[in-house]
């Protein structure tokens, strides 16, 4: 059993978290391991690699976010913590800002390099399970178990747009 997947940007590799702890990378070329980050204190339950693919993020029940070297498998230092389990992790395309959500149904966006330039984006009522940059880096989409996306701003911290189950989001259309 997986509890979250992640492909690097070149397609070398495929990231599996798995229920035992241990993060397990498979080179999608022949399917054979790679390595095992054993260093994590609770299960995976989001991942997602940096653009340049040499880091990866975890995101799990021991409320915290956390950067992996993958050449060593070694933790790099800076984490950002939640109030409960995190659920989804994601970076902007040029790798400088971090996406958290969970199960405190709110949104932190941090600086990779730091973890400083804290925004918390409130508005689910549910977990946030699911988060997602635009190319430009502007406008992050955020799933939630309230079965409802939300579309956020970052430069003023506020929702574009909500949608709810059903509901169509046409490009280009007013918010």
């Amino acid at each position: 059993v997986r509890r979250c997947l992640a492909i690097s940007p070149d397609g070398r590799f495929l990231g599996m978290g798995t229920p035992a702890k241990p993060i397990v990378l498979i080179r999608l070329i022949d399917g054979s391991e790679f390595k095992r980050i054993e260093g994590l204190t609770s299960p995976a339950h989001a991942l997602a690699f940096s653009p340049d693919g040499a880091t990866l993020l975890t995101g799990g029940r021991d409320q915290t976010v956390r950067f992996w070297n993958i050449a060593t498998g070694q933790p790099l230092s800076g984490s950002i913590k939640h109030k409960s389990w995190v659920e989804a992790v994601a970076l902007t395309a040029d790798g400088q800002w971090v996406a958290s959500g969970g199960q405190d149904n709110m949104i932190k966006i941090w600086s990779s390099q730091d973890g400083k330039g804290q925004k918390e984006l409130k508005g689910h009522t549910g977990i946030v399970d699911a988060l997602a940059f635009s190319p430009d880096g502007k406008t992050l989409a955020s799933g939630s178990a309230d079965k409802s996306v939300r579309l956020w701003d970052l430069e003023k911290g506020a929702e574009l747009k909500k949608l709810g189950v059903g509901e169509v989001f046409t490009p280009g259309t007013p918010t």
